[in-house]
């Protein structure tokens, strides 16, 4: 067991899949305990090597993007800006209108940051 624990261990760096080098252990034994088939063992291990290499990639994009401070609509406090309609801005968060091949369009004078990210 200790000579296929090395194996794994040692394809799993030379493969760069280090979410599955760090899980693999724990999520097998989930998978005993729930009876999950081979392939439902696979692919959530590979669902959590995917959404650390996704995790990872927005964050070099955040650091490549050399924004001064992060804001997220969830912090934004929306009684400083009453006009702004909150639940308005919460749904068009979600990109459905992407989804429905909607347009919006964002309308003010110059100088209020309608292009600007943050």
């Amino acid at each position: 067991m200790k000579e296929l624990k090395k194996q794994i261990e040692a394809h799993a760096k030379e493969l760069s899949i280090k979410a599955i080098l760090d899980n693999y252990e724990n999520v097998a034994e989930k998978a005993t305990k729930s009876k999950f088939t081979y392939q439902e063992y696979l692919a959530l291990l590979l669902e959590i090597e995917v959404k650390r290499r996704q995790e990872n990639s927005t964050n070099a994009k955040l650091i490549k993007s050399k924004f001064p401070f992060m804001k997220t609509l969830e912090e934004f406090d929306f009684s400083y800006q009453p006009s702004l309609p909150e639940k308005e801005i919460i749904r068009l968060s979600s990109l459905e209108f992407i989804e429905n091949k909607s347009n919006i369009i964002l309308l003010g004078p110059p100088g209020v940051g309608k292009t600007r990210p943050y």
